[in-house]
């Protein structure tokens, strides 16, 4: 069932995966796919979410100019233990 709640998602994520960490091994990205989600490194046309901590972030703009994605502003960033987001 869990497994069922993001499923259809594809998600990318600006903001919240430091740089020195590997996105597939990120807190964010594991729980995404958790729940269902497939995660990519970068946006491309299978792309239907993006998770960001801004919407002024380059991918944030570049998702924007797209039209059909959907663009969420996350705040979880406030709670990770590190400052060197992407």
């Amino acid at each position: 069932m869990k497994k069922q709640v993001l499923r259809g998602c594809e998600l990318t994520f600006s903001g919240l995966i430091p740089l020195h960490e590997t996105p597939e091994s990120a807190m964010v990205w594991t729980m995404a796919e958790d729940f269902g989600a497939r995660c990519h490194r970068t946006l491309n046309d299978n792309i239907t979410h993006l998770v960001a901590t801004s919407p002024h972030t380059s991918k944030a703009q570049q998702a924007f100019r797209k039209q059909k994605i959907q663009v969420a502003v996350s705040y979880t960033h406030l709670t990770l233990p590190t400052s060197d987001l992407v």
